[in-house]
């Protein structure tokens, strides 16, 4: 289960940078 749990964390990873990535970005660029 940890596996999988792990695997769909990098897919996940992988499918949602495009709006979690912009808010991460503009919260890095804040600081």
């Amino acid at each position: 289960q940890v596996i999988l749990r792990a695997r769909n964390l990098k897919a996940a990873a992988n499918f949602i940078p495009a709006s979690s990535f912009r808010s991460r970005k503009a919260y890095f660029t804040n600081e």
